[in-house]
Formats: structure tokens, sequence, C-alpha cells
């Protein structure tokens, strides 16, 4: 008999969290579920932890795999699970008891519950109502919320598999930043209806001394994750001012190194001309005049000064 939900966990660095991590789900209340763990060649004693886990307990499952990405890592737990529900949980992340509290009347395609965050060991709590999204209401749904944060990760939500089986959605591997998010809206595209769920039982870790540095991209990455997030956008028939311009100013504020052409390459591409159109604000060559005779002025000053 196959199980009833299939818990998905990437695994890399994060040798600190893991046992916490699968505790927790280990230690629910409520059985009927498979824990897939997907060691993306770890370098530190995650994989020795992950085969520990699963000689202890039948309803954990290792793979092995060289190191490739949290997509890779995520796709090969897809291509393994059996229950009718997939969910996702980050290693460095973790469950509190009740977690797996799915109504026995679901008939909705997406089960979304909200999260606990944690920021340097301090606290915050995010709850939802209970309540139902038909299909008549998908796309307020999408317009009003695909700018927040918990549509932007896998975790806390509960997908149908064989939606994401008979539609062969995926993460897409080879983009660093931002599958989790296009994961999420490919996902949205086949979804009739969602239910929120009461609890708050998923915590997830943030470091707040992380730094923009450590997740920069190359010109042409970022303006290509930013063509992906459009391209789903469109898809969706969204119309969201909020999504246009949290992906405007997230992948701007990536560039790595920032330099007069890479910027002005940026605001003369045609979907980040259409994106900043949307959100009113300059956009194109005008920016660029006005950028680099602000260069220009600094670089004049700094030579007085010397």
């Amino acid at each position: 008999m196959e199980p009833k939900i299939s818990v998905i966990v990437p695994v890399y660095k994060a040798e600190e969290y893991l046992p916490r991590c699968v505790d927790s789900i280990l230690s629910q209340s409520f059985t009927d579920f498979e824990l897939i763990l997907v060691d993306d060649g770890s370098p530190d004693n995650c994989g020795k932890i992950c085969d520990e886990y699963a000689q202890k307990d039948s309803r954990v499952r290792v793979f092995h795999k060289s190191n490739g990405g949290v997509s890779s890592a995520r796709n090969l737990g897809l291509d393994n699970a059996k229950g009718e529900w997939v969910t996702f949980i980050d290693s460095d992340d973790y469950i509190e008891q009740g977690f797996f509290s799915i109504p026995e009347d679901t008939s909705e395609d997406l089960l979304i519950q909200n999260y606990q965050l944690i920021i340097d060991g301090e606290f915050f709590s995010k709850k939802f109502e209970k309540c139902l999204i038909t299909t008549a209401e998908m796309k307020n749904l999408v317009n009003e919320n695909i700018a927040k944060r918990i549509y932007r990760v896998p975790w806390a939500k509960f997908f149908n598999r064989s939606i994401i089986d008979n539609n062969n959605i995926r993460f897409t591997e080879g983009v660093k930043i931002g599958e989790d998010t296009l994961f999420v809206l490919d996902y949205l595209y086949f979804a009739k209806s969602v239910r929120y769920l009461a609890n708050s039982n998923y915590v997830y870790r943030k470091e707040e001394s992380e730094t923009l540095k450590k997740y920069s991209l190359p010109l042409g990455k970022c303006l290509e994750i930013v063509h992906l997030f459009v391209q789903r956008y469109d898809r969706l028939g969204a119309n969201s001012i909020s999504f246009l311009n949290f992906t405007n100013a997230m992948f701007y504020n990536l560039i790595y190194p920032r330099s007069y052409m890479s910027l002005v390459k940026w605001h003369c591409d045609k979907v980040i001309i259409r994106i900043c159109k949307s959100i009113n604000v300059d956009y194109g060559f005008k920016w660029a005049i006005k950028y680099g005779l602000l260069l220009i002025k600094q670089k004049i000053l700094g030579n007085k000064a010397n």
C-alpha cells in the first residue's frame, strides 16, 4: 500500500541541522508517510546521517547523487515519490507536531499552511484563517498573493502528486535562485482549487546576516531568471504589480559585478522595460544617461579631491 504523503528533503551541507529536521518528521503522530532524503553529494557527514536514519526507520528512503543543486535533488525525490501528496522540507528547517494534519474531506489541488520564521533565534509566527479557494476564485488568488513569500516557496504545502506527474512539473535545474517560485507558478497553472490550513507548524530558519552578495549572479543569469518568471506570470494570466515589482527589485539587486554597462543592459532589456512601464519607474536610455552623468560627475569630483 502506498503512503499518503511523500516528504522530500534535499540535503547538502546541513550536518548541524539535519538531525533536528529528520527527528521532527519521524516523531509526528501521523505515520502514513515516506521520507525521501536526497543527499546531493554533500561533502560533510550528511550522507552517513541519512543512511543511519534509513537503517532505523523503514519509512526513510535515501538517495545519494553527485552534487547538482537543490532543484536536481528535489527532482530526484519527485521521480521516486509514491504518496498521494507531496511536501518539501528544507534540511535546515523543521516541523512541529500536527504538520501532517490533512482534513479527510480534502479534494482541493493545493493545501497551504503558514509558517513560523526564525531570524537569528527570534520567532515570528504567521497564520491563515481556514478557507477554500474555488476555481472561480483562483485568478484573484493568484493576483493578490503570488508576490508573497508563501507563494514563492515549495515548503509548508501539500501538492497533489498526480497533478505533478501528469503535467511533468519539475524544478528548473541550472537556476540558482528562484527555482522555488518557478515550480509553484507552474503548479498553480494546473491547480483548480486551494485550501488554506489554519495550522502553522513549519519552522523556517533564516539568518539575518545573509548578504545579497552570497546570492549574487551575473547579469545574463539575472535576466534569464526574470524572463522565466515573466513567462510563468503571462501563462497564468496574472495581473500583479507587486509581483513585477518584486521580480525587478530582487534580481536587479543581485547583479554582480555591478558596472555602468551591466546596469545599462539591464534597463535596456525588453522584458525589464515592460516591467518598469507597468510599475511606473524610469527605464532604458533615459535612466542610462542620468546614471552615466552621475558617474562622470563623481569621477571629476574625485580627481579634484586628489
